[in-house]
């Protein structure tokens, strides 16, 4: 058993067949661990420190991860912020202790980001390994089972008023909605470019964040969504009024769950909740279509989201340190950071 480690040059090489067969049998192939997903991360956002570490045994890889050195002692995961969670694919957790031996500078800690417990190979329950755990984000989904009149009718009375207040706002204003879903592999550029234009028409564009044809964020979803989109598993939803398009959200999905990417919405009609409208009608659209089990939010939830869910669970930053000695000073150091300061005495008495 042993470790290899090679540098990346913006993709997997050789090895891609090796990533998508362990991602297959260890998580169903989840969509942000599938080599569509993790190849062009590497081409637009790596940056040319990434290197592949690849476990053998018997002469069969059983571990791919990507790792890069972050500071002197520390490697991170490579985990750029369009990947709300971030692959180890390795089927033994043991085996991450003896990645220390084969990483250069000596590495002191190796730190595991954006870990789902759904779809990560340490958790909590892993006692054996020097590891800590902080908590990144707590994400939520909405399992579609028993239809979706049973699912709506068990939303909160908020919710459920909101909702009903926005589409009768549309009708008192004289307008329909329409909802369109587009999943053609030769339309996904055109369409991420008009996410795009509306995305920079808001308060993303004003601070130079938005997706854009131009730019490498644009660029990486236009060939991320036709990666997925030519085996049918990409949809863009777009929600228009009369013919305006106010709303759209990205989306690919495995034959387990359909993750939603990102979503914009004209902030200039706020008073309809373009946003919430066009969640709605997609979510009534996934449950007819009964393709997935589930719609994946992978968000830092807040108080409105959750209320849409049926499920909730933490995302954690895992750190991982080269001996127990290690991780207990750690601990006893962030313990004296977190210890108020006495207050000095009273001269004045």
């Amino acid at each position: 058993m042993s470790w290899d480690i090679v540098l990346l040059a913006g993709n997997l090489g050789a090895y891609r067949d090796d990533w998508d067969r362990l991602n297959d049998t260890l998580y169903g192939r989840q969509p942000f661990f599938d080599s569509r997903f993790v190849e062009p991360m590497l081409k637009f956002f790596a940056t040319g420190n990434e290197r592949l570490c690849i476990h053998s045994s018997d002469g069969v890889i059983d571990g791919l991860l990507i790792l890069a050195p972050r500071r002197a002692g520390i490697w991170s995961l490579f985990a750029p912020s369009q990947a709300q969670i971030v692959p180890v694919l390795l089927d033994n957790v043991a085996h991450l202790q003896s990645l220390f031996g084969s990483l250069g500078g000596f590495p002191l800690t190796i730190e595991l980001q954006c870990q789902d417990p759904l779809h990560a190979v340490i958790s909590p329950g892993d006692n054996n390994l020097p590891v800590t755990y902080d908590q990144h984000a707590l994400t939520i989904s909405v399992t579609l089972k028993d239809g979706f009149e049973n699912y709506w009718s068990s939303r909160s009375r908020n919710l459920k008023h909101n909702v009903r207040r926005y589409l009768r706002r549309v009708e008192q204003d004289a307008s329909s909605l329409r909802i369109e879903c587009h999943e053609a592999a030769d339309k996904m550029q055109e369409v991420v470019g008009r996410y795009g234009e509306l995305e920079s028409r808001g308060w993303k564009g004003d601070q130079g964040t938005a997706l854009h044809a131009t730019n490498a964020q644009g660029q990486f979803y236009a060939t991320l969504m036709e990666n997925f989109a030519s085996r049918g598993q990409a949809s863009i939803y777009e929600l228009y009024l009369k013919e305006r398009m106010i709303a759209s959200r990205l989306c690919i999905l495995s034959s387990e769950m359909l993750i939603i990417l990102k979503t914009t919405y004209d902030e200039a009609l706020s008073q309809y909740s373009p946003g919430r409208l066009l969640l709605y009608l997609a979510l009534e659209r996934e449950f007819s279509l009964k393709r997935v089990k589930s719609v994946e939010f992978y968000t830092n939830a807040n108080q409105d989201q959750i209320s849409w869910s049926t499920d909730q669970r933490v995302v954690q930053h895992v750190t991982l340190f080269r001996s127990s000695l290690l991780k207990q000073a750690y601990i006893i150091r962030s313990r004296l950071r977190r210890r108020p300061m006495k207050e000095a005495p009273d001269s004045s008495a």
